[in-house]
């Protein structure tokens, strides 16, 4: 084997190696986009809720999800304020009115994050197929030989 062969060869080696990581990061990258999505989908359950009982009146029954797609029957008291967590352990008292622009400002977030998420993914699968071109080219090249 020529040693023009054998860098060929090599640079095969080191375009698959990067192609494997490259899978791994778009593996973390949808990820990341399952859970940004997922955690859009509980802050706007959240805000309906929030929604929901500002309509309401003291005493009328309404569902409240609880999560896992379960809901309880609840009465409606009077709802002037929420707590809304801040972080693992701390929470703070907020109208309901706040609450909800705080959960709109968190979607946005959200929505930005993944955007850019989808971004990235959209940049590794492009250099992931111009690899796998490259692989093949370089492939072909060395069986002629």
């Amino acid at each position: 084997m020529s040693r023009e062969a054998r860098d060929r060869e090599l640079e095969a080696q080191r375009l698959a190696q990067e192609l494997t990581y490259l899978r791994q990061a778009l593996e973390a990258l949808q990820s990341r986009a399952t859970a940004l999505a997922t955690l859009r989908e509980s802050l706007n359950s959240a805000k309906e809720v929030l929604e929901e009982l500002k309509r309401r009146s003291e005493g009328d029954e309404i569902l409240v999800p609880i999560g896992g797609g379960v809901y309880v029957l609840a009465s409606v008291r009077k709802v002037d304020y929420v707590l809304v967590q801040l972080g693992a352990r701390y929470a703070i008292e907020k109208k309901v009115d706040d609450a909800i622009k705080y959960i709109d400002e968190r979607i946005g977030e959200v929505d930005d994050a993944l955007r850019r998420t989808q971004q990235q993914m959209s940049e590794v699968s492009s250099r992931m197929t111009h690899i796998e071109s490259q692989i093949r080219r370089i492939l072909g090249e060395l069986e002629q030989r």
